[in-house]
């Protein structure tokens, strides 16, 4: 059986390639741990071509507080 097999949602300001899930997804591997249930909020790994408030970027890469709240509960 999963030591753990809770949810887990992992929001960055940074490219989801080697950012902070691919670390803690490193960690885990091996690990008695249900992934089925990981989630990681990243920005795209493209050049980023749009500027704005910090707000403004959150949201056109799908980080901002209303896709957070999202990937939340969509998974329930």
């Amino acid at each position: 059986s999963d030591v753990c097999s809770s949810d887990l949602i992992i929001v960055e300001e940074n490219s989801r390639k080697g950012g902070l899930a691919s670390s803690i997804l490193e960690s885990l591997v091996g690990a008695d741990i249900n992934l089925s249930k990981f989630t990681s909020l990243a920005t795209n790994d493209d050049l980023i071509h749009s500027l704005g408030s910090q707000s403004f970027l959150r949201k056109v890469h799908g980080i901002d507080s209303t896709a957070i709240e999202n990937a939340f509960f969509n998974r329930r």
